[in-house]
This record gives C-alpha cells, structure tokens and sequence, in this order.
C-alpha cells in the first residue's frame, strides 16, 4: 500500500510542476505559450502559438516575418528593415532579379499584357494596368493598349 501511494504522490508532484511551468508547450512546435516561431525558407510566413496552440500566419503583401519580434509585438515589418536573406520570395513562380534587391522595377507578366510584377526592395507583387492600358516590356510601364503587342500572349482581362 505505501508503495502506491509513493507513486501516486510521485505522479502528481510530477504534474504539478508541468503545469506550473509556463514554457512547457502541449506540441513540439510551440516552444513557449505565446510566441512567435519563423518557417525556414519563408519570407512572409510564421507560427504564431497562443496558449501553446500553433497557427499559421502570413505577413502582408510587402511585409516580411521580424524573427526578432517578441509576442505580443506585431510580428511583420518592411523589407527595408526586415531583410530576408537566404530566403527565397516566390510569386506565381516569379523571383525578382537580384539587382532588384535594393531599388524598384516592373517585368512583364509570362502570360497576359495587361499584367505585370513590379520588384519594389526583391519583393514581387502582381499587378494589373488600368482599364484601356497594356504592359509595355520596353518602357517598363503601363501605356496605351494600341502601343503593346498582346498577340503573343493570352490578353483576357
């Protein structure tokens, strides 16, 4: 009989000090109750873990994940402040050039004139021209839809 309740004693002192410890996590993920975790080859993405629950979460077009954010600190910020380096930036399979990195550039969309990427700091953003404007690869710009040469691509708006 002592000797069950030695291990029932053992089992709840045990207890006890997991849940009094605030960084013990219910998942391997979370690491502490509220916190943030960076994804690796992710410029953008993040777990955010609330009560040791993880959930993915992804910074705003333009936005890179700070990994030096502390929770409950907003976790996003500019590129221009957050670099991503050795992280790829993908966008509907576009990477912008890399002498991108540091200035502003638009390329033509693969597909459609009336579309482009615009490369503002490395990160790639789709747009599109207003109404009545294409694409012109050459001006690097949106101009008057007679001046562009759409025949070659697919130009459904």
């Amino acid at each position: 009989m002592f000797a069950y309740v030695c291990v029932a004693l053992t089992f709840v002192a045990a207890c006890t000090a997991q849940a009094q410890n605030p960084n013990t996590a219910s998942n391997n993920i979370c690491v502490k109750i509220n916190s943030y975790t960076k994804i690796d080859d992710s410029c953008d993405t993040y777990i955010e873990c609330i009560e040791s629950v993880p959930a993915r979460r992804a910074c705003p077009d333009g936005l890179h994940y700070n990994a030096a954010a502390v929770w409950p600190q907003y976790p996003c910020g500019f590129p221009m402040d957050v670099p991503c380096v050795g992280r790829e930036t993908l966008f509907f399979k576009f990477t912008c050039p890399a002498n991108s990195k540091d200035s502003f550039s638009n390329h033509k969309h693969e597909s459609n004139c009336y579309y482009f990427y615009s490369c503002i700091l490395g990160s790639p953003r789709l747009l599109q021209c207003d109404p009545g404007l294409a694409f012109d690869p050459i001006a690097a710009r949106c101009v008057s839809e007679e001046r562009v040469d759409c025949s070659r691509t697919n130009v459904t708006q």
